[in-house]
């Protein structure tokens, strides 16, 4: 059953990289996968669940390396947004179809909301952590740093996949970017 599922994600990826997030059908899933279109529907309900699930399966099977999602300190945070930075190259193609949909005007986005909820997480966490420490400004929203944050992830992951920002200089990119937005919340002691 987990090969299966497993087996799913990643024929729906596979076809979300080649077609686009809204050029595919459940059909070709299914043909990839080796499954009957029924089969997905009992086990992901519709085609943004299942879209949904690639995508968070995606960027949860690699952080293996010691990198948290959970950051509570400066270098963890570095170390987050590197790994970061690494998957995006893994995931390549891949890549086009979550930025689609991360930057897509449809309403509702059931995609687009898990995918901001996925990306704001470790942020909000570590600005959380932050704040805790007295180590932010008064009155820093905390869910507004981190959608600031995800937006310019996501922009840089957009500027990437048209070829703006090199391999060897994403990692940095994003790092810089990332720095740069916390750095504007601490207080001035800091």
């Amino acid at each position: 059953m987990l090969d299966r599922r497993r087996k799913v994600l990643a024929a729906t990826r596979a076809v979300m990289a080649e077609f686009g997030l809204d050029g595919f059908t459940m059909r070709q899933i299914a043909d990839r996968a080796g499954v009957a279109t029924a089969t997905l529907f009992n086990n992901f309900q519709s085609r943004e669940a299942l879209v949904s699930q690639a995508v968070l399966d995606a960027f949860s099977v690699s952080r293996e390396d010691g990198a948290t999602d959970k950051p509570e300190s400066f270098e963890a945070l570095e170390a987050y947004v590197r790994w970061t930075a690494r998957e995006i190259i893994a995931l390549d193609r891949y890549v086009d179809a979550v930025v689609a949909a991360y930057f897509s005007r449809a309403v509702p986005n059931p995609i687009r909301d898990i995918l901001k909820h996925e990306a704001e997480a470790p942020y909000i966490h570590f600005l959380g952590w932050l704040d805790g420490k007295d180590m932010l400004r008064p009155a820093t929203d905390i869910e507004f740093v981190a959608h600031t944050i995800s937006s310019h992830i996501f922009a840089q992951m957009h500027a990437w996949s048209i070829g703006e920002i090199a391999n060897p200089d994403l990692s940095g990119a994003l790092v810089e970017g990332v720095m740069s937005i916390v750095r504007g919340q601490l207080a001035r002691s800091q």
